[in-house]
């Protein structure tokens, strides 16, 4: 889960989901759980290493995607590269693009630098309810609102006991393992969004997990955002329903994306940018608090150490 590299953390664990995660050790001791909202603290003696990472010490051109080391006024920091020279940096909404497109990376480790949203099976009741048409509607409830429905908020484990205001996200990832399906079983998966609800087929595989990313979802599958049929909505984000054969389906989850945005505090005049034949932007994971190319602008190919590996 977000952010894909670590600094020195504890260990939080909750009994009631049986999850652990990782959170910063200059985090509060104690929080709440962001899966089911109950109190939980850190792990006494489970102080945690940061990630171990190698470092090629040239200052060749990094690529989008990768993550630099740099110096910025008297300290290092690493940062992910999402802009370089002759790319221009705008802003739609909140969002942040990269010559007119959402920023999106293709990464090995893709599911790991997802963030969670729901884990059926780590739920005492599930927050799947079965509906007109055979479709299994997702009901999401915030933490941050007593577990009352709502809409998905980009809030981040790792961010334990911070309070900061908080945004609605839309982009999501529904993934499943086929305990039983039939040879001929069709997958529908439809998603919420406020430019219009998008729906796709997919075959299930077998023998293996199902992952749909609702950003993969083409314009051609784009639905009428007023449909009083429809299943999905704001605090329904997400439904699945088998079309052809039939299937039992574990490990329900929901995730969603590192989405690169301003936050509210951040300038918008400063975009759109144009970067320089000498310039990089670059962002952290950790979105809303990362102190990045937002807060000091592009950095310059003499300030990069070198680019940085993950080990």
């Amino acid at each position: 889960m977000a952010p894909t590299l670590y600094g020195e953390s504890d260990l939080v664990r909750c009994a009631k989901c049986d999850l652990q995660w990782l959170v910063d050790s200059e985090a509060p001791r104690e929080g709440m759980c962001w899966h089911c909202g109950d109190p939980v603290a850190k792990s006494e003696g489970e102080r945690v290493r940061g990630s171990r990472v190698s470092l090629v010490a040239d200052r060749r051109s990094p690529k989008p995607g990768e993550w630099v080391a740099f110096t910025q006024v008297g300290h290092d920091a690493i940062k992910r590269v999402v802009g370089i020279p002759g790319d221009t940096i705008a802003v739609r909404g909140l969002k942040l693009l990269v010559n007119g497109r959402p920023i999106q990376f293709d990464r090995d480790d893709a599911m790991s630098s997802m963030i969670p949203v729901d884990l059926n099976d780590h739920r005492e009741r599930s927050r799947w309810q079965e509906t007109t048409g055979a479709w299994m509607v997702y009901h999401h409830a915030s933490v941050h609102y007593q577990n009352r429905s709502s809409q998905v908020w980009d809030d981040y484990p790792v961010n334990f006991g911070l309070s900061r205001r908080l945004e609605p996200v839309e982009n999501l990832i529904v993934s499943g393992t086929p305990v039983s399906a039939s040879p001929d079983c069709t997958l529908e998966v439809m998603f919420w969004s406020s430019e219009g609800s998008v729906s796709s087929e997919r075959s299930v595989p077998v023998g293996s997990d199902f992952r749909v990313d609702q950003r993969t979802l083409t314009g051609n599958e784009m639905l009428p955002l007023k449909t009083e049929e429809l299943p999905v909505a704001p605090e329904k984000p997400v439904a699945i329903r088998v079309l052809r054969g039939t299937a039992k389906f574990a490990n329900l989850a929901v995730h969603r994306p590192i989405e690169y945005r301003l936050r509210p505090r951040d300038d918008r005049k400063n975009y759109p940018m144009t970067l320089s034949s000498d310039q990089y932007f670059v962002l952290g994971d950790n979105v809303p608090i990362s102190v990045d190319s937002r807060d000091f602008g592009p950095i310059t190919s003499n300030q990069i150490i070198g680019v940085v590996q993950a080990r």
